[in-house]
């Protein structure tokens, strides 16, 4: 238990010192950035996973892909953020540091693969701060007008995987996404006399979906390949959701720095839809070392209502990822360097914004390598660049390394009687 002793503490580490301090303007729209589900294992393979079993490491897509975890797993990860932005108006680099996920799974009947999971990962991200200089028609008066907006959901899920056949696994789990979203308009007279005012919205959300995974691991076999290649292909279907939305507004008036009044508005109740997505997975192994995997990822957000109606700056998203890696080693006589993963990978996301009439496309690279610290503990990094939007709006150039820390152990062992 010595390992999940060590992860509480880092948990509790991280939870204290990671905080956000800059995102894209985009995420102005809808519920922010919306993270694909990956960890450091995954970064580097541009997140390909649907297809993908894997013993080393809980699958944050698929559940289905838990089902040859032979230990209790632990893993944690954080990610270091930057965004370089470009637009007809000038330039800006924002970054931060992102709390990425964790996740435990605990095997408890191997005989049938069954594997209970459980975690917690961040679903979307707002994080913008936008200046307008501007003045009354009259000119009276300057102002300067602040948009910012912080915040975003969470997903804390729990979950089962089994096998059926040796070849056929299956998974699901129940998602709980919960979250705080604030949108906030700041207007500080510059020049002239007139009153500033301060509008803060802030919307609360929380709600259910499940997801379902299937990953069937014989098509190799059926199209008569030799064993040491194997195929695999893998189904995810994530429920849509209406997510209980409250929110509530207020408003403060300055003159010269001192507050004239202030107004609250009754919360006002609703809903916000979370759209059906679906994934499809190929992925093929060779023996046991080389592994390639290709995903399409689809989500109809352009039906979604917020409040009765959709907002603006949305349409249906879609993302293609393909990953390849050198699988680590295993046993005693494997070499230390064969003991390294490496990891590589592209992506292309077509995003859920559509801003102006623009559709806001992002596509990237990747890299990744795993390696042990001690014992059944490692170690991975992965290293991502992309680049989203168009200049007229904004352009992103995005900078992301992720680091997180992967260990077992071995729990419900009975020990041997004397």
């Amino acid at each position: 238990m010595k390992t999940s002793k060590f992860f509480i503490a880092v948990i509790i580490t991280i939870s204290q010192t990671i905080a956000g301090t800059g995102g894209s303007n985009y995420s102005r729209y809808g519920l922010g950035d919306i993270q694909y589900p990956r960890g450091s294992f995954s970064m580097g393979m541009a997140g390909a996973a649907i297809s993908v079993l894997s013993s080393a490491s809980a699958n944050r897509l698929n559940p289905a892909g838990w089902t040859i975890i032979d230990r209790t797993r632990f893993s944690i990860d954080a990610y270091y953020q930057g965004f370089s932005m470009k637009s007809a108006t000038g330039n800006n680099f924002l970054s931060g540091i992102l709390f990425e996920g964790f996740d435990m799974s605990v095997p408890v009947a191997k005989e049938y693969e069954i594997v209970v999971g459980a975690g917690l990962h961040p679903y979307s991200n707002v994080d913008y701060n936008i200046l307008v200089k501007g003045s009354a028609a009259d000119s009276a008066y300057a102002y300067d007008l602040s948009y910012i907006g912080e915040g975003g959901l969470s997903a804390a899920h729990i979950g089962v995987s089994g096998s059926l056949f040796s070849d056929l696994h299956l998974g699901v789990k129940l998602n709980y996404l919960f979250g705080n979203i604030s949108h906030n308009i700041n207007q500080t007279i510059t020049s002239g006399t007139a009153s500033s005012f301060e509008l803060y919205r802030s919307t609360r959300f929380y709600g259910l979906n499940g997801t379902f995974g299937l990953i069937y691991t014989g098509l190799g076999k059926n199209l008569g390949m030799a064993e040491s290649n194997k195929w695999s292909v893998g189904l995810l279907v994530t429920s849509s959701s209406n997510l209980t939305a409250k929110q509530e507004r207020a408003y403060d008036y300055y003159d010269k720095g001192n507050l004239l009044s202030q107004d609250t508005i009754p919360m006002n109740e609703g809903k916000a839809a979370i759209p059906l997505a679906v994934g499809f997975g190929i992925s093929t192994l060779q023996n046991d070392r080389y592994l390639v995997a290709a995903d399409y990822y689809i989500q109809n957000w352009g039906e979604s209502k917020f409040f009765g109606a959709t907002p603006d700056g949305i349409r249906n998203s879609s993302r293609f990822s393909i990953g390849a890696e050198l699988v680590p080693a295993k046993g005693m006589k494997a070499a230390s360097w064969e003991k390294i993963g490496l990891r590589v990978g592209f992506f292309y996301d077509q995003t859920y914004y559509k801003i102006k009439g623009e559709k806001i496309n992002e596509i990237g690279f990747t890299t990744g390598t795993d390696f042990s610290i001690y014992g059944d503990t490692r170690l991975s990094v992965g290293l991502e660049y992309a680049v989203r939007g168009v200049v007229n709006l904004q352009q992103d150039k995005i900078f992301r390394i992720s680091a997180g820390l992967n260990a077992a152990e071995l729990w419900f062992v009975r020990s041997e009687e004397e």
